[in-house]
């Protein structure tokens, strides 16, 4: 691999786990570099983006992204519960690798939107991660 380029280079002469799904998150840490996602960290990270990502917005992978954003103004009742399950699901599934994670969803009471509540299980630590799902999802400034 003595004529690797680009994110490949990058890759393999970064520190940490070679066998781990490595990513680059777009933010800068405190030293100015882009930050090195590994581990469950790359692994969170690709659910939130997928869950935003509006689906069929890419058009060489209509399969990326998911419609979460279509039930914010959508009735809280079990019909609505279940097609946001539905989607979560379909992206936790596609990208969570060998990690368990589970999740829940809670409807808003004061505001039009939902709360999903990833939990990732690794090694017996659990972490929990809030996604807020609502109108300022959709806001374009």
């Amino acid at each position: 691999m003595a004529n690797s380029g680009g994110f490949e280079r990058f890759f393999l002469e970064s520190p940490g786990d070679k066998d781990s799904i490595p990513d680059i998150w777009s933010s800068l840490s405190s030293f100015g570099d882009w930050k090195f996602l590994e581990g469950t960290e790359t692994i969170i990270r690709r659910i939130i983006t997928n869950l935003f990502i509006p689906r069929g917005s890419y058009v060489f992978d209509p399969e990326l992204g998911s419609n979460i954003h279509k039930f914010i103004f959508e009735q809280a009742d079990t019909i609505t519960l279940t097609n946001i399950t539905e989607e979560v699901r379909r992206v936790v599934d596609q990208n969570k690798g060998d990690v368990d994670i589970t999740f829940n969803i809670q409807f808003f009471k004061n505001q039009k939107g939902f709360r999903i509540n990833l939990l990732i299980n690794t090694n017996g630590r659990v972490k929990k991660v809030p996604l807020d799902i609502n109108e300022t999802l959709l806001r374009v400034d």
